[in-house]
């Protein structure tokens, strides 16, 4: 069931909640929605309560005619988590999710056990994204735009087939919304925003006296610094095992 919160600013994000047990959010990415995510509900909610939300210009959430940015996104997300008072919880995020993700990680991380980064870059510059998309001639009507970006994911018919099936694009966005929604990917550099070497170590209380998130600290800091383009990472702070496992 789709339930909404209202931020600091007034927009109200879309958001729903699925399954038992530990807690996981999940970060779509760019022109998407928290559909995307429903071919992966059977398999997470064995073990999860999956907790997914429309980013602000997105699916169900409010789409603001003023131009935002990936401030607003973040900010955002660290509302709904407090809001919600998520704690200990997975934090997943694809493409522009995963750029949200690490803003929310190094804000908060004493909330975050495990981080997943999807599709993602610890810096990136403003993405070109919107002025491309306005120039290619993209298709004005909603249901030719997702066909138009699917077939832009993959060559393959197969898989054409298969992510037309999915939520991918579900609530696909119409031509304005779409070009905010791009502009709203700014530039970030995630790899210098706090002073790890210096930060007390906080201790997470399953762990006795290892330290929480990766030392919040120099893994995390390490990592970020040697991080540049696109991979997909996975890792699990409290253990301190943050490490890609496959580039492209």
């Amino acid at each position: 069931m789709e339930k909404k919160l209202t931020t600091s600013d007034g927009t109200k994000i879309a958001y729903d909640i699925n399954g038992k047990g530990k807690t996981m959010l999940m970060i779509h990415g760019v022109t998407d929605c928290k559909e995307s995510y429903d071919s992966d509900l059977s398999y997470l909610t064995e073990k999860y309560q999956v907790y997914r939300y429309d980013l602000r210009g997105h699916g169900n959430s409010d789409h603001p005619k003023k131009q935002f940015d990936l401030e607003d996104h973040i900010n955002d997300g660290i509302e709904l988590i407090k809001q919600l008072k998520l704690e200990d919880f997975v934090l997943y995020g694809g493409s522009l999710g995963s750029y949200i993700a690490q803003g929310i990680a190094v804000r908060i991380p004493e909330r975050i056990n495990k981080l997943i980064l999807n599709v993602s870059a610890a810096k990136n510059p403003a993405s070109a994204l919107a002025e491309t998309a306005k120039k290619d001639n993209i298709p004005e009507k909603t249901s030719e735009r997702r066909e138009y970006w699917i077939k832009h994911l993959t060559h393959d018919p197969k898989n054409i087939a298969s992510i037309e099936k999915s939520g991918f694009q579900k609530n696909t966005l119409d031509a304005e919304d779409e070009y905010r929604a791009l502009k709203s990917i700014t530039a970030f550099d995630f790899r210098d925003q706090r002073n790890y070497e210096n930060e007390k170590i906080s201790r997470n209380k399953t762990n006795g006296n290892r330290p929480m998130f990766g030392s919040r600290h120099r893994n995390f800091a390490r990592h970020f610094n040697q991080t540049s383009g696109y991979r997909y990472w996975t890792g699990n702070f409290s253990r301190g095992s943050y490490r890609p496992y496959q580039y492209f």
